[in-house]
């Protein structure tokens, strides 16, 4: 028994000097590591990285608002060339309905060769009964108004 404790003691101990000199060696290349060695210049290389991300942030930054304007300025443009086309085809529409409303006109029905007759209070003959001799009526023409008697029914 007193062997067997023994030799559990001896591996033991190997064990815990071999552990030892494991930590003894990690410790000392972390000691002589970069970082621990000249710590400035790994806070001079982060300042760098930040100062590097903020000079990428700002020009990306000053880019997507250079971009927004431009995307602004296009849109204005497309905008207004739509608006110019569509006050192109009102005014074809509102000149297409000018020309039937023309032709719908009474002085378009005078202009091919037609009279309007009406009686000095404006009532307009519709038939020949509605006047008698010795009547006034007026005839309007496509290029003037003519005031006529009535000699005969």
């Amino acid at each position: 028994l007193e062997d067997t404790i023994a030799l559990h003691q001896r591996r033991l101990s190997q064990s815990l000097e071999t552990m030892s000199q494991n930590f003894r060696l990690r410790l000392g290349r972390a000691a002589h590591s970069y970082v621990f060695r000249e710590p400035q210049n790994m806070l001079q290389q982060y300042r760098q990285d930040i100062q590097t991300l903020e000079t990428r942030m700002a020009y990306l930054l000053q880019s997507g608002v250079q971009q927004a304007h431009q995307r602004v300025d296009e849109l204005g443009m497309l905008m207004q060339h739509q608006m110019e086309r569509k006050a192109e085809r009102d005014g074809q529409k509102l000149q297409s309905l000018e020309n039937q409303l023309r032709m719908l006109s009474p002085l378009a029905v005078l202009g091919r060769g037609y009279s309007l007759t009406r009686t000095p209070d404006g009532t307009v003959v519709r038939r020949a009964d509605i006047v008698k001799a010795g009547d006034t009526i007026i005839t309007q023409l496509a290029d003037g108004i003519l005031e006529s008697t009535i000699d005969e029914e």
